[in-house]
C-alpha cells in the first residue's frame, strides 16, 4: 500500500482494480515489466488490445496539499501535467487482494 503527497504541481492518476487485470492485457512475471500493462494507456490501440475497452477504473488530478492512497496491487497509470514534486509513503501489503492478483497469474 502507498500514499502519495503532491508538494507542487499537478499529477494525474489513472487507478483500477486488481480484478480488471484480465483488461488489462498484463505482462507475466516473466517478462523485464512483468506486473505492468502492455497497453498504452495514452493511446490504446483497441484491436491489438480489445479488452482494454472494458477496463473500469478511476481518474483523479492531484494538486498541492492532496493525499492519495493506493491499495495493495491496484493498477494505476500516472502523468506528469506539469512540473511537480511528490512524496511517498509505503504502509506495508494488504492481503485483501490476493485472490485477485494470483488469478491474473501472479504470486501474492
Amino acid at each position: 500500500e502507498m500514499g502519495k503527497w503532491v508538494l507542487a504541481g499537478m499529477r494525474r492518476w489513472i487507478l483500477t482494480h486488481p480484478n480488471q487485470c484480465e483488461n488489462m492485457h498484463m505482462l507475466n512475471s516473466d517478462h523485464p515489466s512483468g506486473r505492468h500493462s502492455a497497453v498504452d494507456w495514452s493511446k490504446p490501440d483497441l484491436e491489438k488490445f480489445p479488452n482494454y475497452a472494458k477496463v473500469k477504473g478511476n481518474e483523479v488530478i492531484l494538486l498541492p496539499g492532496d493525499f492519495l492512497f493506493v491499495p495493495t496491487y491496484w493498477i494505476h497509470y500516472i502523468v506528469s501535467l506539469n512540473l511537480n514534486i511528490q512524496c511517498n509513503s509505503r504502509s506495508g501489503k494488504w492481503s485483501g487482494y490476493d485472490k485477485d492478483i494470483r488469478q491474473c497469474g501472479f504470486r501474492a
